[in-house]
């Protein structure tokens, strides 16, 4: 925690352990506040509360003096932290609404003149206030009825308050289902809005989480470099309504097993990461009842025999109750075998391999999986005369009754550095019966051609895709070409209806994706 500590020169904020001259400084909490008058002394105090509640917990707001000047009204306003306090007093000096804003124990004082150090007066007034801004508002407030559902995205960037945020969505407040924040400011040693960067975010998500009502239900934060506890602990209020949360962040994945904590209603986990070390590197798996979806996604290599590939199987064990797991990261075997093993109700799967080499154990596992229903495997690297493996898998899956979808999708010898890359570029998603196409329709959605198949109904359909150098290039080998066509004939036997708009053919700058999409 830190203090806001004033004498008649200076005022600093610092923490709560540092030393300083407890006779010269005091710590400040209350401050005096001239506000210009509006209405009865009542309707002042609720005003000038509602206008620093951007800053903080207020404890009380109290009528200084009842014979103040007509058009003046007088009041303190304490705040539970003195920390808080600093951030609106310092709001105050850039200007705001308030006639004059001073510590509570100085303001009567005659002759005060506040007179900074060079250091201080650098630090809190000569950088431009960066802060919140709100760029998308999907449904304008001025055409929306009571019922509408708003959906902003907030980006921590561009000169706008904390309390204009706040202000913003106020009125809105019962209608926001969904906040998108975004981390897309640069981080720098200068202050921002007279914080650091960190004070900064925190601030601005408590702000942020003023903006919800009980409609709220779903958060995602994007371009955020990672997930710590403090900030956890400021997103708390909205986690713990939140049932569906998209995180994209660069590191501290772990994070993943601490969420149980802040979301005990969340049913639907989505998480992009590139690697499992941070803060939450030592937590452990835990039971997580209300999770029914789990999504991990990104360059998190736990395909070896490590502690994060262990961690994750018992998080899996643990949590059984399972239905969509889609881990579109390397992972190895023994994960595929948590699942079978332990989640009997996943009817959505997606995992990720290096190459075909456990491709018939892997079968073997799924084919226990009696509510399975949709199945998507993706190898990064597959040599050419592999690709019989197509007609192998095609008649295993064939014969599984239960499974509606089928998708395959294989790199075949990409350079290294383009395994994930592709993977990404090209994605697979199905709509089956979702809210987005309505019941009874099943569409084959094309990630980077923006491309939707349409799929029969209530039949068993697989889709293969075979991701190789470009085959317009002149110097292409044609066993490049012709290998794919020959893998399609042969699996075409055990699912021989050719989906209208298939074989497809895109060639790219450096790459060909070949797709072919069949039904039984």
């Amino acid at each position: 925690m830190n203090l806001f500590i004033w004498n008649d020169y200076e005022w600093r904020l610092i923490k709560d352990s540092d030393e300083y001259d407890k006779k010269s400084f005091f710590v400040v909490r209350k401050l005096f506040v001239q506000w210009p008058k509006e209405g009865d002394a009542m309707t002042c105090n609720k005003i000038i509360r509602e206008h620093y509640e951007a800053y903080g917990d207020i404890e009380f707001v109290e009528v200084v003096n009842e014979e103040s000047p007509f058009d003046i009204h007088e009041a303190y306003v304490t705040f539970a932290r003195s920390e808080d306090a600093y951030y609106a007093f310092m709001a105050g000096r850039r200007g705001t609404k308030a006639i004059q804003l001073l510590p509570a124990d100085t303001w009567r004082q005659p002759g005060v003149e506040l007179r900074l150090p060079e250091q201080i007066k650098a630090k809190n007034d000569d950088f431009e206030c960066e802060d919140i801004t709100v760029s998308e508002l999907i449904n304008d407030e001025t055409h929306m009825c009571k019922c509408a559902t708003v959906v902003p995205t907030i980006h921590l960037r561009q000169p706008m308050g904390l309390k204009s945020v706040l202000e913003c969505f106020k009125p809105m407040k019962e209608r926001v289902e969904h906040v998108n924040i975004v981390f897309d400011f640069v981080p720098t040693d200068m202050y921002i809005n007279c914080l650091t960067d960190r004070e900064y975010v925190k601030r601005a998500i408590q702000v942020i989480s003023k903006i919800i009502g009980d409609r709220f239900n779903e958060l995602t934060i994007t371009k955020a470099d990672t997930i710590t506890l403090e900030l956890l602990d400021a997103l708390a209020p909205m986690l713990k309504l939140t049932e569906t949360l998209t995180l994209e962040i660069e590191n501290n994945a772990s994070v993943l097993y601490v969420l149980v904590d802040y979301c005990p209603n969340l049913i639907d986990l989505v998480m992009t990461s590139k690697t499992w070390s941070g803060e939450c590197s030592d937590a452990i798996a835990r039971h997580w009842p209300s999770i029914v979806r789990l999504v991990i996604e990104g360059q998190l290599n736990i395909g070896g025999d490590t502690n994060d590939n262990a961690k994750l199987q018992q998080f899996i064990e643990l949590n059984s109750q399972l239905e969509q797991i889609e881990l579109n990261t390397l992972i190895n075997i023994n994960v595929i075998r948590s699942i079978a093993e332990h989640c009997k109700d996943v009817y959505s799967l997606a995992t990720v391999h290096a190459n075909y080499n456990d491709i018939d154990a892997i079968v073997d596992l799924l084919a226990q999986m009696k509510h399975l229903s949709s199945v998507k495997l993706s190898f990064l690297k597959v040599q050419m005369d592999e690709l019989n493996v197509l007609a192998t898998c095609a008649e295993r899956f064939s014969k599984m009754k239960q499974l509606k979808l089928v998708t395959l999708f294989q790199n075949l010898e990409p350079p290294q550095n383009q395994q994930f890359l592709r993977l990404f570029t090209y994605s697979v998603k199905v709509h089956d019966g979702c809210s987005c196409h309505g019941p009874n329709v099943r569409k084959l959605q094309l990630g980077g051609i923006n491309k939707m198949l349409d799929l029969p109904e209530n039949r068993p359909v697989f889709a293969t895709f075979i991701n190789t150098f470009n085959l317009k290039d002149n110097n292409a080998d044609m066993d490049l070409l012709v290998a794919p066509i020959i893998a399609f004939e042969k699996a075409k036997k055990f699912f021989p209806n050719i989906v209208d708009g298939t074989p497809i053919i895109i060639n790219d700058e450096d790459n060909s994706l070949c797709i072919h999409v069949s039904y039984a």
